[in-house]
């Protein structure tokens, strides 16, 4: 079974760069080599904002994805959080963040792409995350990596999974995988310390302030859960950055650059192949021939 990941979107529709020729000709060929199913892994908007969610679910439409067999999407930070998206913007980012009603933007979130939620196949407890789906021949374990808003948590970008998710995922689990099938997470905080080669002094700030400020926290302990519980594959963006590793016998695969790469047209996707015992991933890069688009304000 091959599953096509993608990842931080990052749809500005209050930007300069909006991104939407780019994410539209990346879904595009994505379908077009037929994966079996698809898993978005959060950050659909940079901004948070509604004419992003919507012209996403647009497209799942008009590429015949919204479709909970073909589709699995969980939440990123900036769907709920947004972003200073100018200077001024930065002043008043804390107050906005604090103010944010984290419940309600989750909700509101999963209500532009309902259908991908309301799946008989999907199995969850009385909140929306974590979801159980079998998708073909594997399960999907969704989960929500978000953290509430804090001092600790003043960047809004920082991950957490809180036992009380993990022992809710358990008892789905335990409910209905079947464990001769193979089985992924879904979820948008990647799980490895950030490090850039032959860094210059700012470079070195950058990269600590990175680790600070979108860092999983309990990273070790979830790895050790995610190891235990037998999952074949985690699928993850959050970092912008492509790459597939291994903890253990654990393939992870981060597709955070996507989109945010610094390639400019160049739009990137992993492809995992997934069978019982076995499994393989890899990127491929997609020339989009992006024509940047500029917001009419």
């Amino acid at each position: 079974m091959i599953i096509a990941h993608i990842s931080d979107l990052h749809l500005n529709f209050n930007g300069k760069t909006t991104y939407y020729s780019k994410v539209e000709e990346l879904i595009r060929r994505v379908v077009m080599s037929e994966p079996d199913h698809i898993v978005i892994s959060g950050d659909v908007s940079e901004d948070g904002r509604d004419e992003d969610f919507l012209f996403l679910r647009e497209l799942l439409i008009k590429f015949e994805i919204l479709n909970p067999a073909k589709t699995t999407l969980v939440i990123g930070n900036h769907d709920i959080y947004g972003t200073a998206i100018n200077i001024e913007d930065a002043l008043s980012y804390p107050d906005r963040c604090k103010n944010t009603d984290y419940d309600e933007r989750v909700v509101n979130f999963t209500s532009y792409f309902q259908e991908l939620f309301d799946d008989t196949g999907l199995f969850r407890s009385t909140t929306l995350y974590p979801f159980l789906k079998k998708a073909g021949d594997i399960f999907i374990l969704g989960m929500n990596s978000i953290e509430r808003y804090s001092t600790r948590n003043f960047a809004a970008s920082n991950g957490i999974v809180k036992k009380e998710q993990r022992l809710a995922a358990e008892k789905l689990l335990s409910t209905h995988w079947d464990q001769a099938s193979p089985l992924l997470l879904a979820i948008h905080h990647h799980f490895y310390k950030i490090e850039r080669a032959k860094e210059s002094f700012a470079g070195k700030v950058l990269t600590r302030v990175e680790n600070s400020t979108m860092k999983l926290r309990r990273k070790k302990k979830l790895i050790r859960w995610i190891t235990d519980t037998g999952f074949s594959a985690v699928l993850h963006g959050h970092f912008h950055q492509q790459r597939v590793y291994k903890v253990g016998d654990v393939t992870f695969s981060n597709s955070g650059g996507s989109i945010k790469n610094g390639l400019g047209p160049i739009a990137k996707a992993n492809f995992i192949n997934v069978t019982p015992g076995n499994l393989h991933a890899e990127t491929l890069s997609l020339d989009t021939k992006e024509r940047i688009l500029i917001s009419i304000k």
